[in-house]
This record gives C-alpha cells, sequence and structure tokens, in this order.
C-alpha cells in the first residue's frame, strides 16, 4: 500500500489515522489526525513517531515492535506533540497490515483517539449499557408481570366450575381446561390444534338437530354471543348432557380478532329442577281440583238436610234425628279435611309442636284400630293383629303418633276391596321399635314408591274421591314420624298385589 493509496482509503474516516513504517517512520496522516491531533496532514513527510511522542524512545520502539509483528489489534497509549507544542494523550491501536520482507520493510496502520474522545465514547457507552440494564429489568418485570397472570388465568381457568375452550382466530382449538375435557372426553393435547367442531358437538334438545358453533358465529360476526336454550351437547363417547353456552371474541388493542373464548357449563341439575317444579305444579292443581272437591260434596247434604227440616213436624224425633247424623257426618268430615290441611300448613312452614312424653306405643295402636273399625267393618276386612306383650314405651307425643298409624290403617281400608286382609304388627329391635300396616289391596307401582309421601302427590285421585281424602295423608305420617326422629318406608310388588308400611321410631 503506498501512502496515496491509505490517504484514498482513510480521508473519510473520522478516527485519526496514521500509515507508519516497522521502524517507527510515519509516512503518512490522514485528515481526521491533522484536525483532531493537529500533525501534519499527507504523504512523504517521513516524521519519526518517536520524535512527538513524550514516551522515551525505547517505549515508543517496543510499542511498534509489537504492532509490526501482529495483525490482531495491540493496545497502548501515547502523548503525541501537536503544531503548537502541546501533548494530546491518546488511545492507540496499532496492526501490521504488511509483514517485513527481504526487501521492505514492515507497513502498520496506527489509530489514534484522543483521550476526551475515548472518555466521551466511554461515557457514552456506559450510559447505553444503563439503558440497556433499565430496559432489560423493565422487559424482564414485564415477562414475570404476563408470566404471573398467565399462571393467574391458567389457575382460575382450571378451577372455576365452568368448561372453558379457546380456539384461535380461525376457530382451531389452543385450550381446554380439566372441565372441559371433563365433558368432552377429549385430553387439551389431542384437541389441540383441531378445528372445534371436531370436539364440541351440540343439538337442539328437541328438534335433535344440529345447532350452530357458537364460535362459528363470534367469528363470523365478531360479537359476544348469549347463552344457547335447550342445547345438548354430544360427548366423544356418544354420552349427552344439556348445556348452556355463550362465546366472545379475543382481541387487541386495535380491534384485531385473536381468538374466541367459549364458555359452557352442565345444566343437568337445572332441568331435573324445572321438570320436577313442572310435576310438583301439576300435582298442586290436582290437589287444589280434589280439595275443592271435598270441601263441596258435604255441602250439598247438609243444606239439603236443613231444607228437610223446614217441612218436619217438631213431633217427629226419629225423622230429626237422622238429618241431624247426615249433618253431623258431614260437618265432621269437613272438619277432618281442613284439620289435615291445617297439620300440613304447620308442618311446611315448621309451626308444629310436639307435646312428647312418655307414652305406650301399644295403646295408641289399639286406639287407632278403633278409628278405622267403621271403615273395616264396613268392607268386611280381616284384621290381624300382632303386638308385643310387654309394653313399648316411646317419648312422642300420642296424638299425633296416633294420627299416623290412623292414616295409615285408612289408607289399607281405602285401596283394600271389601273382605280383603290388613295387618298390623309390632316388632322390638335393639334401640328402636318397627310397626308394619299391610294389606293386599291394589298395590302402589314402583315408578311411585319414592313420590307418594310427597305432598300433592296420588297414586290413584279417583280412588281418593271415592273415599274422601285430599291424598295428603301421608305427608303427614312422613313430616311426624320424622320429628320424633323416626322413618316410614313404603314397598309393594306392584298394582294387584298389595302394599307394606313400615314405621321405625327409637325407643325410650
Amino acid at each position: 500500500m503506498t501512502p496515496e493509496q491509505f490517504l484514498q482509503l482513510t480521508d473519510p474516516l473520522p478516527e485519526p489515522t496514521l500509515l507508519v513504517s516497522g521502524r517507527g517512520s510515519i509516512l503518512a496522516v490522514n485528515r481526521a489526525a491533522q484536525q483532531r491531533i493537529g500533525l501534519p496532514y499527507g504523504a512523504g513527510n517521513q516524521t519519526s513517531l518517536t520524535s512527538l511522542a513524550a514516551e522515551s524512545s525505547d517505549e515508543v520502539v517496543h510499542y511498534v515492535r509489537k504492532c509490526s509483528a501482529s495483525r490482531q489489534m495491540v493496545l497502548g497509549a501515547l502523548r503525541l506533540r501537536r503544531s503548537d507544542g502541546e501533548h494530546i494523550a491518546c488511545r492507540a491501536e496499532g496492526a501490521v497490515i504488511r509483514p517485513r520482507q527481504e526487501h521492505l520493510e514492515a507497513l502498520l496502520i496506527l489509530r489514534l483517539l484522543p483521550k476526551e474522545t475515548v472518555v466521551g465514547r466511554f461515557l457514552a457507552l456506559n450510559e447505553q449499557v444503563c439503558k440497556l440494564n433499565k430496559e432489560n429489568v423493565r422487559r424482564r418485570q414485564t415477562e414475570e408481570a404476563l408470566r404471573a397472570q398467565k399462571e393467574w388465568l391458567q389457575v382460575t381457568l382450571e378451577s372455576i366450575g365452568d368448561a372453558v375452550i379457546a380456539t384461535d382466530a380461525i376457530g382451531n382449538v389452543v385450550f381446554m381446561n380439566p372441565m372441559a375435557e371433563a365433558y368432552l372426553g377429549w385430553t387439551e393435547d389431542d384437541a389441540a390444534g383441531r378445528p372445534l367442531t371436531d370436539v364440541f358437538h351440540i343439538l337442539n334438545e328437541h328438534s335433535r338437530q344440529p345447532v350452530d358453533n357458537p364460535v362459528a358465529e363470534v367469528i363470523r360476526r365478531g360479537a359476544v354471543i348469549g347463552l344457547a336454550n335447550h342445547t345438548v351437547l354430544i360427548d366423544r363417547n356418544g354420552g349427552e348432557r344439556p348445556i348452556e353456552d355463550s362465546a366472545a371474541p379475543i382481541k387487541d388493542g386495535e380491534g384485531t380478532l385473536l381468538g374466541v373464548i367459549l364458555v359452557f357449563h352442565d345444566v343437568t341439575a337445572q332441568r331435573h329442577a324445572e321438570r320436577e317444579l313442572r310435576k310438583a305444579a301439576r300435582r298442586k292443581d290436582e290437589f287444589l281440583a280434589t280439595l275443592a272437591h271435598e270441601l263441596r260434596n258435604p255441602l250439598a247434604p247438609i243444606r239439603n238436610s236443613l231444607e228437610v227440616l223446614k217441612h218436619f213436624d217438631s213431633s217427629d224425633d226419629e225423622a230429626v234425628k237422622n238429618v241431624h247424623a247426615t249433618m253431623d257426618r258431614q260437618l265432621s268430615l269437613m272438619v277432618r279435611l281442613i284439620d289435615d290441611l291445617l297439620d300440613v300448613s304447620r308442618i311446611s312452614r315448621g309451626k308444629l309442636e310436639l307435646r312428647a312424653q312418655r307414652t305406650e306405643l301399644q295403646s295408641i295402636l289399639r286406639q287407632s284400630l278403633e278409628t278405622c273399625r267403621p271403615l273395616t267393618d264396613f268392607a268386611g276386612h280381616v284384621i290381624d293383629v300382632s303386638l308385643p306383650d310387654e309394653p313399648v314405651y316411646l317419648n312422642g307425643d300420642s296424638v299425633r303418633l296416633a294420627q299416623v298409624f290412623s292414616n295409615l290403617l285408612n289408607n289399607a281400608c281405602k285401596f283394600t276391596p271389601a273382605g280383603g286382609r290388613i295387618g298390623l304388627s309390632c316388632i322390638v329391635l335393639s334401640g328402636h321399635v318397627e310397626v308394619s300396616v299391610t294389606d293386599n289391596g291394589v298395590g302402589i307401582p314402583e315408578s311411585n314408591l319414592d313420590s307418594i309421601f310427597e305432598m300433592f302427590s296420588q297414586v290413584d285421585s279417583s280412588l281418593e274421591r271415592s273415599h274422601g281424602g285430599l291424598g295428603i295423608g301421608l305427608t303427614l305420617v312422613k313430616q311426624v314420624v320424622g320429628l320424633h326422629g323416626g322413618s316410614v318406608k313404603a314397598s309393594s310388588s306392584g298394582r294387584g298385589y298389595g302394599s307394606e308400611f313400615v314405621v321405625r321410631l327409637p325407643l325410650m
């Protein structure tokens, strides 16, 4: 490289740069070295580096030799005399560009950075490093916050009771929480990347026709889709469950759709409750119709009897007695119906109070048998009674317990044909006693065994009306027995095979 070539290459550079021979002669000085250090610009001045440096000749020669022997940058420090006589401290960076040959000496390039430039660059670099550190800290904090939010969101979505599915902007599954996995029969790994339509199948509950995918609707409209009604979810194994679902778009700050979140939950219990409410409402309507009928029936005989009394001669004592007897029977029936209604109301409101005391069970059962004696005698029923010889004592309300067993015996009489057989037995076991009332009457369908103790429930309302009842006797039985700390259970082999009611009460 000639000095002229060197100048052509280095004049555009902002750093002061020298072309130096292996003996330390300055062969060329670029424009920056002239302007910033004050060295004479140009080529061919052949000034010795040692004559310009404040350091000793040995130090300068040693540094030049190191540079001449290495193509890597060799760092050093020189204080060079400017044209005005002042010295300027520089950082030196030297490296050989042509090694020494037999007939040619080495050439090296020497870049000089004035101390103030080095300090400025250091300060600028240090400031940049500080900025980078702050930026790294900010990014690290942001990443930690995002990771914490992601973990919080993950834990939240996994712990909530609703099933959650997230999709991308085209409807492919990217996330499923455990509840969604349980409902669908798919794991998140199996479903990831699949179109939602592969894993989420829904039908109309009534028509059994496919229902539009809510996620596709959100993608199409870009808006929240509300709860779908009467929808059935078909899982991976073909199982069904009624659900309610809703979907919402996931958007960035500029409103671009990133994905969709789908939330749905099982409404099996709700559907069951709705069916039970409808069933209860229907039973209530039937009960009210029966109640109106039963309360109206005694009024006609009473009214007729009053009309007859107007035309009777007061001397006809026998006729008056018969009319009075008719009126008394009908009024007693109305009183019994109203008493039952009042008892049911008290129990429902928790207002029924027991007058519990030491009482003998056998006397209560005999009293109940006497109460239903007119019915059994009229129908010609055979009564089988089996009671313990030793007295059995309970802590209970004798009036209410007599009401329990009278209701059970009266029901047995109502639903057992003439000439049928009715049984009343009592067995003492460890800590409790069981009283059983059996009959060989019409029996109870298996489907009704669990509901016959419920309010307004009637196995056969026509039979109830034919015997003058409201169908609430078993409700009273269950509630009163429960207040005594006992239980009652019904069993039957079906229609035409009779029934059995077992009351279990704690011994005193």
